[in-house]
């Protein structure tokens, strides 16, 4: 059985540490645009009809999850000359840009079959680029020669990478579309700027982690699938945490699917307002890492996680109370505090990962990063596919109406579909802390 002392390595070289956090800019800039811009865009200007929109986007994501495994297998396996990630995340990086400018560059097409096929494969073409790139390099900080604490401060750097993503994906989006009038066009433009974003983050992040400390390679076990998947879930830790993923996601999915419809609908505001509180929030999110760095390391991760999860629940709930003509201080104010708490949660959810991939390896002597990261990922999808579904089918059954132009009065009763998305995400949110109080991994 492996010993587990905390290991004396120096600190991880900056220029490597920044070099794999350009990889989650390019992952955030494309999901964070794909969660919020492209639900709306789908409905009203592609003209596909909500609950279809949110059935497809879903669906990719799920065909998608069931391979994810199968890729942190082959990455576990792979060996080659730039190492045993790195190969996917310049494969998965030019998938993931391609495929991205291609979904809001679609055609007007009036047949509605042929039109509804491009946009299916579109998304699964960009779904599996995220597998491709995201698994392997989920897995490459928990193989890395560093200390445990290292691995919390390169995280940091992860969440600052995450936010900056964020900002240019729903701050300049909106923006872009915007300044290139809106609709098809303005989306056009949109999707070409940030596809080239996402790509030359991606080749930075294969580029720069070429000179990471890797530990000695111990070969994986050569279980099959199942037999990989049921290993990684019996790990306890691991298995928590990503139950914690899959309900905190799913609440994410759901708000951020929900938000331009909010803005537009229920506060009678504008991309613009929307961008302005997503650059408050993201601000202080990025700002906030140095304190929660401190903190985590002073009462521990999932203490951290536990103390803010409650505060994170009542500002999702806030949202109750806005209506229309909305105080943009007081819009500002909800971005300011849920950008600091987020910054603790993304921090803390993070830098667990590898620590249950670290305890699988202490239990086992062997190192299944890609798996777990597949697991990982496959949870996150699921996630994602369950909130798009979820918002698609509610904005249906509320009522609302597809377009292609985006100019269709909606239903009153519509409000109802961001009300219920508002309620079940706090839900969700108190739920995983509840969760969290049974993660125990203090014997590593």
């Amino acid at each position: 059985m492996p010993t587990a002392p905390e290991t004396d390595s120096a600190k991880l070289p900056l220029r490597v540490a920044l070099g794999w956090a350009s990889g989650s800019l390019a992952m955030s800039i494309m999901y964070q645009a794909t969660n919020v811009l492209l639900l709306r865009y789908l409905v009203d200007f592609v003209g596909v009809t909500a609950a279809l929109a949110g059935a497809m986007i879903g669906g990719s994501k799920l065909f998608d999850a069931v391979i994810d495994p199968m890729i942190g297998i082959a990455s576990d396996r792979t060996h080659s000359r730039w190492g045993r990630r790195r190969p996917y995340l310049f494969v998965g990086g030019l998938m993931c840009a391609f495929a991205f400018t291609a979904i809001f560059a679609m055609p007007p097409i009036v047949d509605s079959v042929t039109r509804n096929l491009l946009v299916e494969v579109a998304l699964i073409a960009l779904a599996v680029g995220y597998g491709v790139f995201n698994i392997p390099y989920i897995a490459m900080p928990a193989e890395m020669d560093i200390a445990r604490s290292e691995r919390t401060r390169l995280m940091s750097f992860r969440i600052i990478a995450v936010s900056l993503g964020g900002i240019a994906a729903v701050f300049l989006g909106p923006i872009l579309i915007a300044a290139f009038g809106g609709g098809r066009t303005g989306h056009l433009v949109m999707g070409g700027i940030v596809g080239v974003i996402i790509l030359i983050s991606s080749i930075a992040c294969f580029r720069f982690t070429r000179d990471a400390p890797v530990r000695a390679i111990v070969p994986s076990a050569a279980h099959g699938f199942v037999e990989q998947f049921r290993l990684a879930m019996g790990n306890r830790p691991f298995f928590l945490l990503m139950l914690v993923k899959l309900l905190t996601l799913f609440g994410a999915g759901l708000i951020g699917a929900v938000q331009p419809f909010l803005f537009l609908l229920l506060l009678k505001s504008d991309y613009t307002v929307m961008g302005i509180s997503f650059l408050t929030s993201s601000i202080c999110l990025i700002g906030s890492q140095p304190m929660w760095v401190r903190v985590a390391r002073a009462i521990g991760t999932r203490r951290l996680y536990m103390l803010v999860t409650p505060a994170s629940a009542f500002v999702t709930l806030s949202w109750l109370l806005a209506g229309a003509g909305e105080p943009i201080v007081l819009i500002l104010a909800r971005a300011v505090v849920g950008g600091t708490i987020g910054g603790a949660t993304l921090l803390t959810l993070q830098a667990m990962l590898p620590e249950t991939i670290e305890y699988d390896y202490r239990r086992t002597g062997l190192r299944r990063e890609g798996v777990f990261s597949g697991v990982y990922t496959t949870v996150e999808k699921f996630s994602a596919a369950l909130a798009a579904s979820a918002v698609g089918m509610l904005l249906a059954h509320f009522g609302y109406v597809a377009s292609t132009t985006g100019g269709v009065p909606q239903a009153a009763g519509v409000l109802g579909a961001i009300t219920t998305c508002i309620m079940i995400g706090a839900g969700l949110t108190l739920a995983s802390a509840f969760v969290i109080r049974f993660y125990r991994i203090e014997e590593l």
